[in-house]
């Protein structure tokens, strides 16, 4: 083997390790998160609900008060790439609010896609503790999140392997949808606190297409039976770290901070 080709060989794997190193850190969950990943199923049929809450997290510090009307999606857990499942029993169902409380903030956003800055906007929507065809005396005890629009770069355009119960598929991630945030709720009464306040779920966009699967979903709001199904626009829930940032930073540092996580 000449110099030039022994060079290209070395050139070659150093580079090839390189990327290796890069995707897998990009698949490594932030420490101490619930690593559980989840995608949703749409239903065939929203049903029309209207209920009444009251909610707090780090955006709203006092209890602010909120109406779902409709359940829009089951939020299903699904192993990413072999991701492990903490709980197979604990699924959310996502209730759209029409109140859509106004919000602005940025923050650094950490998950296995890397670091990198967003723009939070606007309350959207709520996930609720459920179960799914599964008899229980009450939903589970886990996290309620308050859900609000986000914006963020996509992750690397690579295909990844996505199970659940029902379906195998293989997507690749599109753009940061909404970022979904560890909530206090009380409703009739009852305050349901977070029991884990470090999870965040990022939402990502993904075009998964599916059969239709009967569901039955029990939560806090309202038991129901309906027809699931993925078709066109669904999301892939990423467990995330946030850390927001001040208000109050200069234009100019927080330009210094976006050019810091590209």
């Amino acid at each position: 083997m000449n110099r030039r080709l022994f060079v290209l060989c070395i050139s070659l794997a150093i580079a090839l390790s390189l990327v290796s190193t890069r995707n897998a850190s990009a698949q490594t969950d932030p420490p101490g998160v619930d690593r559980t990943h989840y995608w949703t199923y749409h239903l065939e049929n929203p049903v029309l609900h209207f209920d009444n809450a009251a909610v707090r997290d780090q955006f709203f510090l006092g209890y602010v008060s909120i109406q779902v009307d409709s359940l829009a999606r089951l939020v299903n857990w699904v192993m990413k790439d072999n991701s492990p499942v903490r709980d197979t029993i604990l699924h959310y169902t996502w209730w759209n609010i029409n109140t859509k409380l106004p919000n602005r903030a940025s923050a650094i956003l950490r998950n296995q896609f890397g670091n990198f800055p967003i723009d939070i906007g606007d309350l959207d929507f709520m996930l609720v503790p459920a179960t799914k065809n599964y008899p229980a005396p009450a939903p589970p005890q886990a996290n309620h999140y308050l859900c609000y629009h986000a914006q963020g770069p996509a992750p690397p355009p690579i295909g990844h392997d996505l199970r659940d119960e029902w379906r195998v598929d293989y997507q690749s991630v599109g753009p940061l949808q909404f970022i979904c945030v560890p909530c206090w709720k009380q409703h009739h009464g009852i305050v349901f606190p977070p029991v884990d306040t470090l999870t965040h779920l990022a939402v990502y966009a993904i075009q998964p297409a599916s059969e239709r699967f009967a569901a039955s979903l029990q939560d806090q709001f309202f038991p129901n039976y309906n027809l699931a199904l993925q078709d066109g626009d669904e999301y892939l829930m990423v467990p995330s770290i946030k850390e927001l940032i001040p208000t109050d930073v200069k234009r100019s540092t927080w330009g210094r901070i976006k050019q810091i996580y590209r």
